[in-house]
């Protein structure tokens, strides 16, 4: 209203001023001062504007077909940049909803794997890795053939690995001594521990900054002590767990990748690919029932009910003891709806969505009373149960006069 007002006081000169600054075409400056003159009796009546030179338009026809070329090339684009939006948008959309199911699939897929294992919330630690016989990074300046064979090797060791674990869970049933299928597996050479990458389905390579300062990933793990079996024997679900997660083809892409051969043969790649998806197939879900009950039946003392959480503490102690800054070789942790944790890169967690926790299982055991050699996978347990039970009695501090404060029921950071 302020600016109406204001355009009523115009004089003649204030209104020429005003459209010379903001017009510049001569023709539309003439016109539109004739229009809004400010004596109503000088305005041009409607007829005389449409005679004015402004609307006097001389038509040349090379012209007019140069701008309706121009016009249908403006249509075609606006055609494309219309479609390839809907397009990107269809992708997009598209992108989001294979997120959603990949980790959907991916956090069903675990929460099957690790039924009964421990509480997904208790997980501060990745718990999918897989054991090669080799350091992939001392490897990395061997030419295409020699690459090849390793390949091949991984696929054969992922065999083997998974056969051992059909051995480890008939030895627990049997109530046998289970250091010869452990020992075989290694055959007393060092193996590597690769962390996977649970939205991937690959093993985690980072990469050699210097020969100096070797990264902590893959882990070296030395097979002649009993240590060795110690940590077999707690590790198992998660080794055969992890043989699961790894997508046959992604791995093998990766594995070549880091060798510095990503153009192998392709039909090669894809039939090792298929070879690890093939031995995938043999292994089953890691019967942790099983294995309490075992524990239970070899020493009624035990406090059985801890001992998911005692398998997981022992993978926390020696990650603390390989791994002390927690890099995870790169991984981050993510969570499902029910909390189940998904490892992956740091990247990847933004995409993901929330997950359903699964049920429990229900599973059986049988035991023989065999006179044993060796340790059984039961007595590593329940030995194993019977320390971290003595460690938390020494926690209990007294001072004099005061109550007993168990730190052990103190919430701890892990």
């Amino acid at each position: 209203e302020n600016g109406i007002e204001r355009a009523a006081t115009w004089t003649k000169d204030d209104l020429s001023t005003r459209i010379q600054n903001k017009v510049s075409n001569p023709l539309a400056r003439d016109l539109i001062m004739k229009l809004l003159a400010i004596d109503p009796n000088d305005r041009i009546s409607a007829t005389a504007m449409l005679s004015h030179e402004y609307f006097d338009i001389k038509f040349d026809p090379n012209a007019a077909k140069a701008l309706h070329a121009i016009d249908a090339k403006l249509d075609q684009i606006s055609n494309q940049v219309t479609s390839g939006f809907e397009q990107i948008h269809e992708r997009l959309d598209q992108v989001v909803e294979l997120n959603k199911t990949i980790i959907e699939t991916l956090g069903e897929t675990k929460g099957d794997l690790m039924r009964g294992i421990f509480q997904a919330t208790e997980v501060h630690v990745p718990t999918s890795f897989v054991l090669l016989p080799f350091n992939i990074l001392d490897k990395q300046d061997i030419d295409e053939e020699d690459a090849a064979v390793l390949l091949e090797q991984s696929a054969n060791f992922i065999h083997k690995g998974i056969a051992m674990g059909a051995s480890f869970m008939k030895a627990v049933k049997a109530n046998k001594t289970i250091g010869t299928a452990i020992k075989v597996f290694s055959a007393g050479e060092p193996l590597y521990l690769y962390l996977i990458d649970e939205v991937q389905g690959t093993p985690v390579v980072p990469p050699r900054v210097s020969e100096d300062d070797p990264p902590v990933y893959p882990i070296k793990i030395e097979t002649k002590s009993d240590e060795y079996i110690s940590f077999m024997t707690t590790a198992m679900p998660y080794i055969q767990t992890g043989f699961k997660f790894l997508k046959g083809i992604n791995t093998v892409a990766t594995l070549a990748k880091s060798l510095g051969v990503p153009s192998l043969d392709k039909d090669m790649l894809v039939n090792i690919g298929q070879n690890i998806e093939k031995a995938k197939k043999t292994s089953s879900v890691f019967d942790f029932q099983v294995l309490q009950t075992a524990v239970e039946a070899h020493d009624s003392a035990a406090p059985v009910h801890q001992i998911r959480g005692a398998a997981l503490r022992e993978l926390e102690r020696f990650f603390t003891q390989k791994d002390n800054n927690r890099d995870f070789a790169g991984l981050g942790r993510t969570y499902s709806a029910s909390g189940q944790a998904l490892w992956t890169t740091k990247e990847s967690i933004e995409l993901f969505e929330k997950l359903k926790r699964p049920e429990k299982s229900d599973v059986f055991q049988v035991v023989d009373e065999e006179k044993k050699k060796g340790k059984t996978a039961q007595e590593i347990y329940a030995q194993l149960l019977q320390t971290q039970r003595s460690d938390t009695e020494r926690k209990v501090l007294r001072t004099p006069g005061a109550v007993s404060v168990n730190m052990a029921g103190l919430p701890r950071d892990v």
